[in-house]
């Protein structure tokens, strides 16, 4: 092995990939064709989302006759990210049999498959390495997804292997049971999705405890406290005082949810609608067409808004912005009205939601918002769309893609939907 390898992959683990870099290309300036380091740097560029730059030199270490396992199987990883689910099979496939027992190459094998609807296949693939937190929670989503809640939520909970929560606090961890003596503080993971996903959750706690205390995230908090008047809303750990705490992602499990039934999809969150965002005599619906830019799939879950103006062309549709972010400049050249442009949090999105006959939308925070407060919402998706678009959610309608980035398929299903609406048939 290079000597510089190991700083290299020390680098990469501390994330600064700068260093990281650096170290790998002095390996392959004396060494061109070391596999190791290829893979080092392909890492850094996956890292990045830099998926063409990572494919161009994660190729130079996959020759046919003796494929790298590391490098291919990561080549599969920018498959599914991309889309490109069918190539990252092929990918998993040539590194499993290099390695049957390859870790990443079985779990990217079951992404895809689950991406492909064969779902018995995925869990062929992920169940053998469940052992690998990774896994684990892939097999999960499998599961959860056809709302096999006693198989998938003990799944779920191995997330907290790579997204650890309440490290460090004295008090003990809630286990499930009646503690009405108790502060509970719920303490948040993952996006503003998610969170916002188990809110739905924090009226059944107020049931159980004397007080339920929540950690909410800055643009989340307003909204949390309209919930239920018995929580109390803090922003920051050394504002709350409790005796047990939990994390939003475990309470279905702790709460004893096993069936879908069990879930409560009623609307939770209710908000008074802020002044109406349009004036005319159509179908108000509001359209979100981008997401978190950071997200590692970002490229093929949001689009540029001009992807989806046919939408914008059918009749007897008075069409608002809800997107805000790097792209919300793009409504201007549609002229739909933008009532969020002085919007301070999620709270004056719900005013303006509340307002909305329909919202259509990425997967994103604005779907899971509309959706909790019983808006119908049709969820522009991609093929690995999130589990709980499948029933955690009344009024929520998936509308999947057919082809990784092309918007046809779902801008179809809205239209049929749209055709459905008494202004709009």
């Amino acid at each position: 092995m290079h000597e510089r390898l190991p700083h290299a992959r020390a680098q990469f683990v501390r994330r600064d990939f700068a260093a990281a870099e650096r170290e790998a290309r002095a390996v392959l300036q004396d060494d061109p064709t070391n596999r190791d380091a290829i893979e080092v740097l392909g890492r850094i560029h996956v890292e990045r989302r830099e998926y063409d730059e990572a494919q161009q030199v994660l190729l130079a270490a996959c020759t046919p006759r003796r494929p790298h396992p590391d490098s291919v199987a990561l080549l599969a990883t920018i498959c599914n990210r991309t889309g490109r689910h069918e190539a990252a099979l092929r990918m998993a496939d040539l590194a499993i049999k290099s390695d049957p027992r390859h870790v990443d190459a079985l779990v990217e094998s079951g992404i895809a498959l689950r991406a492909l609807g064969q779902f018995e296949h995925a869990v062929d693939a992920l169940d053998p390495v469940r052992d690998d937190a990774r896994a684990a929670v892939e097999l999960a989503a499998v599961h959860l997804r056809h709302g096999d809640f006693v198989r998938g939520l003990p799944l779920f909970e191995r997330r907290r292997q790579f997204r650890p929560v309440g490290v460090g606090l004295a008090e003990e961890e809630w286990r499930g049971e009646s503690r009405p003596e108790a502060r509970l503080l719920v303490l948040p993971e993952g996006g503003l999705s998610e969170f916002l996903l188990m809110s739905r959750f924090f009226p059944m706690l107020a049931d159980r405890f004397e007080r339920v205390v929540v950690l909410a995230p800055g643009p989340l908090a307003r909204l949390v406290a309209t919930i239920d008047p018995r929580l109390e809303v803090v922003r920051s750990l050394p504002d709350a005082r409790f005796d047990v705490w939990t994390c939003a992602g475990s309470l279905p499990l702790r709460l004893g949810v096993r069936r879908p039934e069990d879930l409560p999809v009623e609307p939770w969150i209710r908000v008074e609608a802020s002044a109406a965002p349009v004036s005319g005599p159509g179908v108000r619906i509001g359209i979100n067409w981008a997401g978190d830019p950071s997200h590692p799939s970002d490229a093929i879950r949001s689009t540029p808004l001009r992807a989806l103006a046919p939408l914008l062309e059918v009749q007897g549709i008075d069409w608002v912005s809800l997107h805000r972010g790097a792209r919300q400049d793009e409504a201007k050249g549609f002229r739909l009205p933008r009532p969020l442009e002085d919007a301070k949090d999620f709270l004056d999105t719900a005013k303006v939601i509340a307002g909305l006959d329909v919202v259509v939308s990425t997967e994103s925070t604005v779907a899971h918002l509309a959706a909790a407060m019983g808006v119908r919402t049709c969820v522009l998706a991609t093929q690995n769309a999130h589990w709980c678009w499948a029933g955690w959610y009344a009024d929520a309608q998936l509308c999947p893609q057919r082809e990784a980035g092309n918007w046809n398929g779902p801008m179809s299903d809205v239209a049929g939907m749209l055709l459905t609406l008494p202004v709009a048939a």
